[in-house]
């Protein structure tokens, strides 16, 4: 199963890093016209793909350092939160193309998506709490 995790972190973590470099190759061509036409726009623009960087690095990080506890309900945090910011990952790569054009919807898919990377943080961290550092000689 870790390996499992660790590749599925490292694919959505390399995935999304290409649509972030793709996404920010869009916003070179067309932030022209978007320059133009409406400051906020532009700036949602900004923001998702921020997010999305966000989202592929903490994916990237997590599928290099990943390894699962002994105990069973840090075993269970951790694929929760693994599962949680994968999940955030997708939620974010979508919202890049969905939200930034209407701003009377607001930022239905980003603003959950950045919470379930919170959560997943926080349930990874939960995981690790009490452990000493694996391999260290005191």
């Amino acid at each position: 199963m870790e390996y499992k995790i660790k590749l599925l972190h490292n694919l959505i973590g390399a995935l999304s890093f290409i649509v972030f470099l793709g996404s920010g190759v869009y916003m070179l061509t067309k932030f022209p016209a978007i320059d133009t036409s409406n400051e906020a726009i532009k700036h949602i623009f900004k923001a998702s793909h921020i997010y999305l960087l966000l989202a592929s690095l903490l994916n990237m990080i997590l599928g290099g350092y990943f390894l699962l506890n002994e105990k069973k309900v840090d075993k269970i945090f951790q694929v929760i939160g693994s599962v949680l910011i994968m999940g955030s990952t997708l939620m974010l790569a979508f919202a890049f193309f969905h939200e930034p054009g209407n701003l009377e919807v607001g930022r239905p898919i980003t603003g959950p998506a950045v919470v379930l990377i919170f959560l997943g943080v926080i349930f990874h961290w939960l995981s690790r709490m009490g452990q000493g550092t694996p391999g260290k000689i005191d």
